[in-house]
């Protein structure tokens, strides 16, 4: 366990690594709002902070929907903005503002997914809501950018299955999205679809999920491994994590995990070598939790 000298603090949605095993959260503010464009970086071994945020003028005009972070810890925001188009934001590697892509996107399609590549190049995928022409609501959506914004390709034909709207009312909808180190995108749905930066189908993985589990809430890629992290509810209603780890060449399954309650139930990081890292609050600290693959 390693005890960190940095206070607890609430933060939204998964925190993401990068391969040097850097931390990224989006702290939650005062005022709660969901889409305020901060990321915190937090490095364990300086303990020391680093924050990226957009300029004043971009700040208060557009809401962060998603963020992305490389393994090498490049970070890019997906942002709307008050027109409704999309932007990517992108940073430098000292956590300056340096860059801002507007995407061709089509009109009321809502993103649900968001992964820039190494080299820049934007995958964002999504869905027409009910607020869509009637024709479209439901559909799926799902697209490859250039650094500057300008389509790339539009893929189609990928076995994307289309969403039911009114069954998906109220619930999570599952976006699970992971880029390997071959540069291939991994999409979580019904089974892992491997997407070249080019667009093409690469290969289908399937996925037996565990019994009992119901959403997805991230996927991590180490080395050859994916972990697929899965929730099931207790008999107190609390959510538990189950983790899938499979082949990222064949699909076999390598392991399934499920933490001890001394771990908690936040994972902060996977990898091949690690295992993965686990985050609990203790006496108002952050404490860092490893839990090796058996």
């Amino acid at each position: 366990m390693q005890k960190l000298d940095v206070p607890s603090f609430s933060s939204w949605d998964a925190t993401p690594c990068d391969s040097h095993g850097n931390l990224y959260y989006r702290p939650v503010p005062p005022n709660n709002d969901y889409n305020a464009s901060v990321l915190r970086e937090l490095d364990p071994k300086s303990q020391f902070p680093t924050v990226f945020q957009l300029p004043t003028s971009l700040a208060t005009t557009s809401a962060l929907m998603y963020v992305s972070v490389a393994a090498s810890g490049r970070v890019r925001f997906l942002n709307q903005l008050k027109n409704l188009k999309y932007a990517v934001f992108g940073f430098d590697d000292d956590a300056q503002f340096k860059s801002e892509a507007d995407l061709e996107l089509p009109d009321e399609m809502r993103p649900n997914r968001f992964l820039v590549a190494e080299d820049g190049v934007i995958l964002v995928g999504g869905y027409y809501p009910k607020s869509a022409p009637k024709q479209l609501q439901g559909k799926t959506y799902l697209a490859l950018f250039e650094k500057d914004g300008k389509l790339r390709k539009e893929i189609t034909g990928a076995n994307l299955t289309d969403l039911d709207l009114a069954a998906a009312a109220g619930k999570m909808i599952e976006a699970v999205t992971a880029v390997g180190p071959e540069g291939f995108y991994y999409l979580q749905g019904q089974e892992i679809l491997v997407i070249s930066e080019w667009g093409e189908l690469v290969r289908h993985i399937n996925v037996k999920r565990p019994r009992g589990t119901t959403g997805a809430l991230r996927m991590d890629i180490s080395e050859g491994l994916i972990s697929i992290e899965f929730y099931e509810k207790d008999e107190k209603g609390f959510l538990k994590p189950t983790f899938l780890v499979l082949d990222a060449s064949s699909g076999d399954v390598y392991g399934l995990y499920k933490p001890s309650d001394d771990l908690g139930t936040v994972v902060v990081c996977f990898t091949r070598a690690k295992g993965y890292v686990f985050s609990r609050t203790v006496d108002g600290k952050i404490n860092l939790l490893t839990a090796a693959l058996r």
